[in-house]
């Protein structure tokens, strides 16, 4: 009876030890020092043992230190001691040579949920697209423009090309509609290029206008005007004699060479009319640009109209070697001079099937000496 009782007691003490050793493995303080603890771990709590000590993806698996959760520890006890050795728990190193900029978060880029897309809320634009111009501008080279030329919010993207050659120089204007990416192309080859000048003259319209300055000969020279058609299918083209002399924001100056006295440069004001797609003048004058010194010697007696301030003009007769200037003229039948006085007159010409002017019926070549013309 004794050695059953013997043998009874030292297998209670062993499983005894048994449950102290497992609890010890388990990083847990054995039961009997806790009254509040139940001598079996109920299920809730081996599932939670379970999920504490998985290692979370992305990151780096922490030292398990014996509690499910590392703030709270069981009634009694106290936490437990940092180890030296323990690099878990120091800062991060900023100064050595493996150091990460501070703040740096090295966890992986986290993954969107399926089904669920970024849509970005402003399309980007490309890098080598500059801002539209929105408005008026001086071309003098091949460019790159963005303009919203029929102005329904698309900008048109303008490819303005200038190439040198052999047997002159080629020109194309190349524009791509904003709305639907058509493109319409236009070039052309003459002796030079002058410059361009886009520009919106008629406001309220809905287009604006591409003015370009080109020359085909010594006095040769044309304006080609360009803007969109009713769809921004085609362009619209018209041609100007002239050149681009300056302009403002509805209007440009047209320059021309015209055979007077001899060759002179003149200038006139035109406006794009909202009629037709045509270069009108806003007076009835071409404006002489005189070179400085220049002047046109008489050959012979010639009788000149001069203005007064009263209206009623007067005439007077010029000798040979006096001298004057043209200031400007209609085309038509008058030639406005200046005399060496300062007084301003005029001459009563027709201009005959050359364009040369005549004076009742003479050559002015006849009338004044030394005239210079440009071929």
């Amino acid at each position: 009876m004794k050695k059953q009782t013997a043998a009874r007691l030292i297998s209670i003490i062993t499983v005894i030890i048994m449950i102290t050793a497992l609890f010890a493995s388990c990083g847990r303080r054995p039961i009997y020092d806790d009254p509040t603890k139940s001598a079996v771990p109920t299920a809730a709590a081996t599932e939670k043992d379970a999920l504490t000590t998985e290692e979370p993806r992305g990151t780096e698996a922490s030292e398990p230190d014996g509690t499910s959760d590392p703030s709270v520890t069981p009634d009694g006890a106290s936490p437990a001691p940092t180890d030296p050795a323990d690099q878990s728990h120091r800062p991060p190193d900023t100064d050595g040579p493996d150091a990460t900029e501070p703040g740096h978060d090295t966890s992986p880029e986290p993954t969107a949920e399926p089904g669920v897309t970024d849509v970005p809320t402003e399309t980007p634009k490309p890098a080598d697209q500059p801002a539209p111009v929105s408005g008026p501008l001086w071309i003098y080279s091949s460019k790159k423009i963005f303009s919203d030329l029929d102005f329904d919010g698309s900008p048109e993207r303008i490819d303005f090309a200038v190439i040198p050659g052999a047997t002159g120089v080629k020109c194309s204007v190349e524009v791509t509609v904003g709305k639907n990416g058509a493109v319409i192309r236009d070039e052309f080859t003459i002796k030079r290029f002058l410059k361009a000048y886009l520009n919106d003259f008629n406001k309220g319209d809905g287009r604006a206008e591409l003015l370009v300055s080109v020359a085909a000969g010594t006095c040769d020279h044309f304006v080609r005007c360009y803007r969109l058609n009713a769809d921004s299918s085609a362009f619209v083209r018209y041609a100007a004699d002239g050149w681009l002399e300056t302009a403002s924001a509805g209007s440009v100056v047209i320059g021309r060479y015209y055979d007077l006295m001899g060759t002179w440069k003149c200038t006139a004001e035109h406006v794009l009319s909202r009629s037709g797609f045509v270069l009108e003048k806003t007076s009835e004058m071409w404006e002489v640009v005189r070179d400085d010194g220049r002047w046109c010697t008489v050959a012979d007696e010639l009788i000149v109209g001069i203005y007064t301030s009263g209206g009623n003009n007067e005439s007077v007769y010029l000798d040979r070697g006096d001298v004057l200037y043209p200031v400007s003229t209609d085309l038509e039948g008058i030639i406005n001079v200046r005399l060496e006085s300062g007084a301003d007159g005029y001459i009563v010409v027709t201009f005959g099937q050359d364009g040369k002017p005549l004076m009742n019926g003479v050559p002015m070549d006849e009338l004044f000496s030394d005239l210079t013309y440009i071929n």
